[in-house]
């Protein structure tokens, strides 16, 4: 009798790591507890100095299953990210964030939907919130719903696309990725440092829909050590490299409200980068 039951392929859970080692114990052990197989772990690692290797190495050797643990040279977060996708060899991505825990049925239900619907361009779920700091706004890390299987061409033709919350789908650690889709529109942006999560996953809604399981599959742990956190508060030139990349990479999908934000939102944000950079170079030669 033949075995009708899918091919269940290969997924590389990835944990970019740098200085992780408070919570990452959690986050790999959340990894192996997984129900769904085969998967892997990889690990990429910007020269921690605070034991992380460390820990991942005991971890590693505590386990059966494939564990890959790679030293990376420091040049971003998102060439940290796009360093272990490129060392995975998996046929989908899983993402969990150093500090982040996935539920031990996150990937499983994620690949049901999976096989239920082909050619997806990924698989989002709901995320509880692990709140860490009473300085942090919650209300900015809202839940979107969706169907189940929604048009990411809607998503991008939004008239509220580019109002905060700027994130309308979800933290990496919520997404699973078929490799062969980020093959296709190609890796995150390492020019960007804040809103690289989003930018890609806008670029993969320019040509797929994506799945959405509306339960909290993933606990995402908010607290003031997170560098995105930290970029919030700083000038960065996400705030005028994210508007102009938006308006070239969707300009025929986008509402003509949010061409006209994302504008003037280039013109601001490259006015006050430039400015900050000017105040900075007169301070040092102070």
């Amino acid at each position: 009798m033949k075995n009708s039951s899918p091919h269940k392929p290969l997924v590389s859970i990835c944990i970019p790591t740098y200085n992780g080692a408070k919570y990452l114990s959690e986050a790999i052990n959340s990894a192996i507890a997984q129900t769904y197989r085969p998967i892997e772990i990889v690990i990429s690692d910007d020269n921690s100095t605070d034991g992380t290797i460390e820990i991942a190495e005991r971890l590693k050797n505590e386990s059966n299953i494939p564990f890959l643990i790679f030293k990376h040279t420091p040049e971003g977060i998102g060439a940290n990210w796009n360093n272990a996708i490129k060392h995975s060899n998996g046929e989908f991505i899983k993402f969990l964030f150093q500090d982040d825990i996935l539920r031990s049925d996150c990937i499983e239900q994620m690949m049901q939907l999976n096989f239920k619907n082909n050619n997806l361009g990924f698989i989002v779920c709901r995320r509880e919130l692990i709140v860490e700091s009473e300085e942090i706004n919650q209300a900015s890390y809202y839940q979107p719903t969706y169907t189940t299987i929604q048009s990411g061409k809607e998503i991008l033709g939004g008239k509220n696309l580019f109002n905060a919350p700027r994130n309308k789908i979800g933290e990496p650690t919520c997404v699973l990725i078929p490799k062969a889709v980020i093959e296709d529109i190609g890796y995150f942006n390492t020019k960007l440092s804040q809103s690289l999560d989003y930018e890609f996953l806008y670029r993969v809604c320019h040509f797929y829909s994506f799945g959405y399981i509306n339960k909290e599959l993933v606990k995402f742990r908010l607290h003031n050590n997170q560098t995105t956190r930290k970029n919030s508060l700083q000038v960065v030139p996400d705030r005028y490299r994210i508007p102009i990349t938006l308006l070239r990479n969707h300009f025929s999908l986008l509402h003509f409200n949010v061409k006209l934000l994302l504008f003037y939102k280039y013109l601001s944000g490259l006015t006050t980068w430039a400015g900050s950079k000017l105040i900075t170079k007169f301070i040092q030669n102070k």
